[in-house]
Order: C-alpha cells, then structure tokens, then sequence
C-alpha cells in the first residue's frame, strides 16, 4: 500500500514537468529566484472528514465429512435400548423383548442432496415369556447376539434461532438376531426385532439428531469469528486516529452439497468500517444475533478506508527529484515536492526548480505552484490529471510569455498525456494479504484461502479532516475493496 501512495505522489510530482517550458520564455540575463508561496485560503476537501463504509464479509465454511463424524461420534449415545411386549411364535404367551444396542462410529456420505449415514451396531436382545405346553405353561427365556446397521439420511436446516433441525431418517438393519429357546429350539428373530426396534428408533431420531449433527453447530463455531471481527486499532498518532470494523448482521445461504466428501456453507457478515478520532471501543453482543436466512449466498463487498495523511505523504516525497534535459544544452532540476489539499477536490502541487538553458538564455530558478484535479476511472483503475492551472499567485509571479506558454502547451499536454495505471500496484496489495494470512496467529485447526482477492480502488477523495470530530488535518482517502472468495477450511468441529 505504501508503494501505491508513493507511487500516487511521484505521479503528480511529474505534472511539474510543465515548469520546463520556463527557461524558453524568460529573456537573458542573470537568474532572479521566482519564489511563490503557497495558497492562503484554508483546506477544503470533497467531504469533510472519511465516511463509514459498509461492507460485506462472506465467507465459505467448509467442513470436511470426516470432522463432522468424528464431532457426531463425540456425542452419540452410548446405547440404544428399548423393550416390547409381543407374541411373535403361535406357543409363546405373555412374551416380553428387551435389546440393548451399542453403537460403533458413524460413517458420513454426501449424495449430493444430502448426507447418508452408517452407523454399526452390536448388542444383545433377552425374551422372556411363557412356553404354552397345552396343559400348563412354562417360564422361557433366551438370549440372542444382535449385529446390523442403524443407516439413513439426514438433511440439517438451520432456525434463524441458530437451531439445528437435523431432518434424521434412521433405519435399522440388523444382519443377524437368532434365539435360542427351550424345546422350541433355534429361531430367527431379526425380522420380529426389526420391525419393534424401527418405530423406537424413528421415535427417539429427534433427541439423537442434534448428536449427529453436532458438528454443524455454526453458532459455537462462529462465535470466535464474531469476536475477532470487532476490531478497534490505532493507525495513527498524528493526527490521532483509529480505524474499526463493527459487523452487525450474520447471513446464511443454503447448505451446500455439491463438493464430495465435505459440507459447505457461506455465512455472510454486514459490518460498518470508519475512522475516528477518539479511541473505538466496540460494544457488542456477546452471542451471535438472529441468523437472517437468504435464499442465495451471500457475496463479499470489502469496503476499506485507507487514510493518506498529507503530512507523512510529503516526508516521502521530498527527497525524491529527478532531471531532465531540454533543448540543444538544457537541463532542469525539480526537488522539494509538495502537496497540498486545495479546495473542492483540487490538490496543490509546489515544486522547485532550477533550470539552466546553457548558452541561450539565462533559465530559471525558483518555486512554483500548480492546481491538479485528480479523476480517477474506476473501470480501468487509472488515475489522471485534469483541470491542471497554475495557482493564481504563481500567476501574478511569472512573466506573462510564462504563464501563457505553460497554460497553451503543457497544461493541456499533462491533462491528455498524464496518466498512471494502478493495476500495476494491485498485484503489491494482494500480496500483503497473503503474506498476513502467512503470518496470522490463525489456529491450527483451520486454513483459510483467498485464491484471487480481487483487489480494487472503489472511491477516492479528499477530505478536510482525516477523523471525525479531529481538527483540520487534510488527507486523502483511497477506499480500497475486494470480492474475492474466501474459503475457511475447520479441520476439527466444536460440538
């Protein structure tokens, strides 16, 4: 970014140029220094001080399959249990079944509608009942091993509330289930437990949902980028301002399946952005607010507002001159560039030069100011001079075959030749956010990319003020913005 404002200065530093033409129109003889003060009338920019700029965060959580089975097997029952009273042989009486079930580790498939689970189970089912032997009945019991599989499908929603409506449809399958019983002898009872285990288990699919689901609880999982999110830090101590980024809302957009072997969802955030001139302490809720539930993603509409403080802008450019040759034996020097903020969008442009035409002439030496109105293509991202004029001190300081040959050939050549293309920078700021998410204290536990960041300059203005409530400290601020993906890989979920 420091390279892009420099940048922005040495380009207007060029609009001096115009100060060339000096040492073909002034007559021989020795050199008078021509110095010009600056404009007397106070700063006045576009707006008064930076505007709060709203922006919208979106990002794309994506959780792999396997975290979301591994949180579901966290919080998985222990057991499955149930009992039923039933006669299911023509000799057994008063006969009561009792299973207990263990579940082993669910297993996550996503189908691309939703998600189908797999749930391995063991365990043993008891009969007790009468054996009918005609004359009189007799007390039986026998035990059988269960094996099988709870499998099903699952499509969660969300509440605005942030509740997880799991939408579980469990079925289960058992693989074997044989008893042994008296004189009857060996039966199989896989059917018969089946057909009672499945109702119990429909039954009981609302309390062991959310267990299935545990790890899609966004709301825990987002809380530590709600908190983070709330920055309030201090960007400068002269003026004294501090930069915060406030979001207010959290969006969501449909569930997405469309990626094997993950879950996705984007989650969006509306956040205020703004610069102000007494420390920012940002109050919020500590719990996410209500979950506004959109149809479509949300997209990302960063809006950043960058201050350049004229003041910092000008240590930088002073050093800097450059020369030019001119002529058969000409040649000039431009040093000490300043800017200032003019009025209604102008900016003051001051320059010395000192200029020596060789055997013709006797040159120039001097100081001069120009007033420079920069427009910037937001199309294109280029940036160039218009309305280019000398400042009516300067003016009244230079003779008059001066003013004009400055005013009819190189004014006009600035304004149609002068252009910088800022394109050339946007590739250095797209570095820089790549190299904070390279050295971010971000948790080990998640990766986040930004494959294209598409960065850009949205606005670009001057203000009178850098901070609000501040006294005059003119600027210039560069919105900077970006609509680039963002894609945040959770590695391990939080139940």
């Amino acid at each position: 970014m420091k390279k892009l404002l420099l940048s922005f200065g040495v380009f207007v530093l060029l609009a001096g140029a115009g100060s060339l033409a000096l040492p073909y129109v002034l007559p021989s003889g020795p050199r008078t220094p021509v110095i010009v003060e600056p404009p007397d009338y106070p700063p006045e920019g576009i707006r008064d001080a930076p505007t709060t700029e709203k922006s919208r965060i979106a990002v794309r959580l994506e959780m792999p399959l396997d975290a979301l089975a591994a949180a579901a097997n966290k919080n998985a029952p222990d057991q499955i249990s149930g009992a039923e009273q039933k006669d299911f042989h023509s000799r057994l009486k008063n006969t009561t079944i009792q299973w207990l079930m263990q579940p082993g580790d669910i297993s996550l498939q996503n189908t691309g509608q939703n998600l189908a689970f797999s749930l391995p189970i063991r365990g043993v089912a008891r009969v007790n009942g009468e054996l009918d032997a005609m004359i009189l009945r007799l007390p039986i019991q026998g035990d059988a091993d269960l094996g099988g599989r709870v499998v099903g499908t699952v499509a969660p929603q969300i509440t605005t509330d942030w509740v997880i409506e799991p939408n579980l449809q469990p079925e289960l399958i058992l693989s074997h289930a044989d008893l042994t019983l008296g004189t009857i002898g060996s039966i199989s009872a896989t059917g018969m437990i089946q057909d009672l285990a499945n109702p119990i288990i429909k039954k009981e699919a609302a309390n062991v949902g959310p267990s299935i689901m545990a790890g899609l609880n966004l709301q825990k999982n987002l809380q530590r980028f709600w908190d983070e999110a709330h920055r309030g830090e201090q960007v400068s101590t002269d003026p004294p301002a501090w930069f915060a980024f406030d979001p207010s809302n959290v969006s969501m957009g449909p569930i997405d399946y469309s990626r094997p072997g993950s879950l996705s969802v984007t989650m969006g955030m509306e956040a205020d952005s703004y610069v102000s001139a007494v420390p920012v302490n940002l109050s919020y809720p500590e719990t996410l607010p209500p979950l506004d539930l959109q149809l479509t993603d949300p997209v990302n509409d960063i809006r950043v507002p960058v201050i350049v403080n004229i003041e910092e802008l000008n240590k930088k450019l002073s050093p800097r001159s450059f020369s030019q040759s001119f002529g058969v034996a000409g040649k000039a020097t431009i040093e000490r560039p300043e800017i200032r903020v003019g009025r209604k969008g102008f900016l003051l442009f001051g320059v010395s030069v000192d200029a020596d035409t060789g055997k013709f002439g006797r040159g120039f030496t001097g100081r001069i100011w120009v007033e420079v109105r920069p427009e910037f293509d937001f199309e294109t991202q280029t940036i160039r001079l218009t309305d280019v004029g000398l400042t009516e001190k300067t003016r009244q300081a230079l003779p008059r075959p001066a003013v004009s040959m400055i005013e009819n050939l190189v004014v006009k050549s600035i304004e149609k030749e002068l252009q910088a293309d800022l394109n050339r920078y946007l590739p250095e700021l797209e570095k820089e956010i790549q190299k904070y998410l390279d050295t971010a204290s971000i948790p080990e536990d998640i990766e986040i990319a930004i494959p294209e960041p598409n960065v850009q300059i949205r606005e670009f203005y001057t203000v009178t003020r850098t901070a609000g409530n501040s006294l005059p400290s003119p600027g210039i601020v560069v919105v900077i913005g970006a609509r680039g993906d963002i894609t945040v890989k959770m590695k391990t979920l939080t139940p």
